[in-house]
């Protein structure tokens, strides 16, 4: 009996001493630089057009299962590699990919000798779907989900893991990118015309209030249920994150509710104001010192506002964050709305041969987001040199910076999608020889399931098609495998293999409910 008690009290005061070492391990790290960072995220853009030009040249050749194994593949590996052991190489790998994608362009067009139309018409076909947003929702959600695996082994770099205070890393990235994700599909985002209803601010108010509330409780109870479930299997919690009791979900409803109650009262074309009125505001109060202080102190955590004090006082930053990606969403989606099916067509001689192309919609958006990231990445020198940039804060060098990375992530999207969209043409007219104009993109838009070439991986479909669902069930995934195994003592080879599995599960599963149309809704 005293042996079994004995066994069991060295148990846990070895499952004490792991979790402290945890702690330790995601603990006091200063971060890396804006350049590091988007190298990393660079080839998971250019695994967008590897799949693209892959199924483009071989996807006719293969089933669905093994065109999904292709994508997962083409997915994944880059994803893991270039997180963990590749994360000095990212440039590297990025060159190799766009290097075999203009390998397969070649081939593609020496298989169906279509190089007439490669040479002769560089023409994008116009889309009525917005690929650049489903692909940047996607894109954040998947590295998200690797980083927060990764960051429990070794092999994962320390200068990726979320910085104590201030500095740039990776993993901060995600929490605000999301933010900006939700913000871009935002109803605000898509009612270019407002309409102010005849109905008062206060029947506005209540009405958008009950129905914030009602979308959020679902968020909360997810809230409330990760913070049993961490203490439940004793997995670390870095408490300067986000405090005590807190995390991202209740994060994420918060915001929900206050951009909703603000939105109610403040006109959706104000959105960019709007967000620069709440981050001063923001700025304001934190730079009162012994607010900064208090937040970024180990003081005592007697009550459920002090406990939760990073998390909470972090919200107004959030929202702000919101609204400036409402901002960018109306700047999209006025662009084409303004301009549904316009393009300027040139052409230019050169060494004898006439290349036609034509200026569309996503040229001209592309142009005004690369503007804007002009625009913002002024800010964020002026933001960094007087504020520095805070996560933990998510004060204005933080929000500043966050915007400037989506920003430049959607215009190098917007690039990706119109090479695609001009390799759609170029296989559509080699495959489909009777369809033209504008038949094209209707036949494109009709029958996406037998088109070998997709402007959206259909994974990435996937992952967009049941977004939180995904992050729940990386969540839950990263719970298991530190339950089963103490990643900490896991060897580099071990550490990609299980890395990489626990990614090809994640996105199979959501591959599936999206073969079968199942959503998950919260």
């Amino acid at each position: 009996m005293n042996s079994n008690y004995e066994d069991m009290e060295e148990q846990l005061k070895e499952q004490f001493f792991y979790r402290r070492e945890q702690e330790e391990f995601v603990s006091n790290h200063v971060g890396s630089n804006p350049r590091d960072i988007v190298l990393v995220i660079l080839p998971n853009i250019c695994s967008i057009i590897l799949v693209a030009t892959s199924m483009g040249l071989i996807g006719k050749y293969l089933n669905q299962y093994l065109r999904i194994l292709l994508e997962l593949l083409l997915v994944i590996v880059p994803c893991v590699l270039c997180c963990t052991i590749l994360s000095e190489h990212a440039i590297s790998v990025s060159s190799a990919m766009i290097l075999l994608s203009i390998g397969n362009v070649i081939l593609m067009a020496m298989n169906f000798n279509t190089f007439g139309i490669f040479k002769g018409n560089l023409k994008p076909l116009n889309s009525r779907r917005h690929p650049f947003i489903t692909n940047f929702r996607s894109v954040t959600n998947v590295i998200s989900i690797a980083c927060i695996l990764a960051v429990d082994f070794k092999i994962f770099p320390r200068r990726f893991v979320k910085t104590e205070i201030y500095g740039y890393s990776l993993m901060d990235t995600g929490v605000g990118l999301f933010m900006l994700a939700n913000a871009l599909v935002d109803p605000e985002a898509r009612n270019v015309q407002v309409y102010r209803a005849s109905e008062s601010v206060y029947k506005t108010l209540r009405r958008n209030l009950q129905q914030s509330v009602k979308g959020s409780a679902a968020l909360l109870i997810l809230a409330y249920g990760r913070y049993l479930a961490v203490e439940l299997i004793g997995y670390q919690r870095h408490v300067s994150e986000y405090g005590i009791h807190w995390n991202f979900f209740g994060t994420l409803a918060l915001v929900r509710i206050l951009v909703s109650i603000i939105s109610s009262i403040v006109s959706a074309q104000y959105s960019l104001l709007t967000g620069i009125l709440v981050l001063t505001m923001h700025e304001y109060a934190l730079s009162g010192k012994e607010l900064k202080i208090w937040i970024l102190s180990d003081g005592p955590r007697n009550n459920f506002f002090s406990a939760n004090r990073e998390g909470l006082l972090a919200i107004p930053g959030y929202v702000a964050l919101y609204f400036f990606g409402i901002a960018v969403g109306r700047i999209i989606h006025s662009t084409y709305k303004r301009n549904s099916n316009d393009s300027v067509d040139l052409s230019v001689k050169v060494f004898g041969f006439n290349i036609e192309f034509a200026i569309n919609n996503s040229m001209v958006l592309c142009i005004k987001l690369s503007v804007f990231t002009i625009q913002a990445c002024t800010a964020l020198l002026l933001c960094d040199s007087y504020f520095q940039v805070s996560r933990r804060l998510a004060n204005s060098g933080y929000c500043v910076w966050i915007l400037t990375l989506g920003v430049a992530m959607l215009s190098f999207l917007i690039l990706v999608d119109v090479f695609i969209d001009i390799l759609v043409g170029a296989t559509v007219s080699a495959y489909r020889g009777q369809y033209k104009g504008s038949d094209v993109r209707s036949e494109i838009d009709s029958k996406m399931e037998v088109m070998p070439v997709r402007n959206v991986p259909e994974v990435f479909e996937a992952v967009n098609y049941n977004g939180l669902f995904f992050f729940i069930l990386g969540n839950l995934m990263t719970g298991g495998v530190n339950l089963i195994t103490k990643t900490l003592y896991v060897n580099d080879i071990s550490a990609i293999q299980i890395l990489i599995l626990y990614m090809f599960i994640n996105l199979l599963v959501v591959t599936v409910l999206y073969k079968y149309k199942i959503q998950i809704k919260f």
